[in-house]
C-alpha cells in the first residue's frame, strides 16, 4: 500500500513549504500508483465525457471537468518525470504514461452511447454498475 505522507515533509505556518526527502517510492510502488492513476483516469475521463455531452462545453461544471483531466494529464508527466528520477537506468517514465495522453493532446476517451432517457444506464452498463471494465 502507497504511503502518501513518507514523500514529502510538510512545515507549518506563514509561507509553509514543502521539502523533499531522500526516501522515494519503490518501483513497485511506482507500478501500483501508476495503476491507481491509470484506471482512476480512464473512469474521470468517461465521467467528463458524459457531463460534456450532456451540459455541451461552455457549461461551467463541464468547462472545470476537462481542467480536472488536464490537471490529471500534468499529474501523470510529473510522475513520470519522478519515476525516472527514483529509477535511473530503468524506463520508469512508461509507467505512467502508456496508454495516457499522447503527446501533444489528449486522448479521447472511450464514448459512451447518450440518450436523453438513457444516460445512467449506457454509463452504468459502461462501466459495469460505476466500476471500469478492465479490458
Amino acid at each position: 500500500m502507497l504511503n502518501c505522507g513518507r514523500t514529502m515533509r510538510h512545515q507549518g505556518g506563514p509561507g509553509w513549504h514543502r521539502t523533499e526527502t531522500s526516501i522515494s517510492l519503490t518501483l513497485e510502488e511506482h507500478r501500483e500508483l501508476a495503476g491507481e492513476i491509470t484506471a482512476t483516469v480512464k473512469r474521470l475521463r468517461a465521467l467528463c465525457d458524459l457531463v460534456v455531452e450532456v451540459y455541451g462545453p461552455g457549461n461551467r461544471a463541464a468547462f472545470s471537468f476537462v481542467k480536472a483531466m488536464e490537471a490529471l494529464e500534468h499529474l501523470e508527466q510529473d510522475l513520470a518525470t519522478q519515476a525516472v528520477r527514483d529509477h535511473p537506468g530503468y524506463p520508469a517514465n512508461g509507467l505512467y504514461l502508456n496508454g495516457s495522453a499522447p503527446a501533444g493532446g489528449t486522448q479521447e476517451a472511450p464514448r459512451i452511447p447518450l440518450d436523453a432517457a438513457g444516460l445512467v444506464s449506457a454509463f452504468l452498463a459502461e462501466t459495469e454498475g460505476g466500476k471500469l471494465r478492465k479490458e
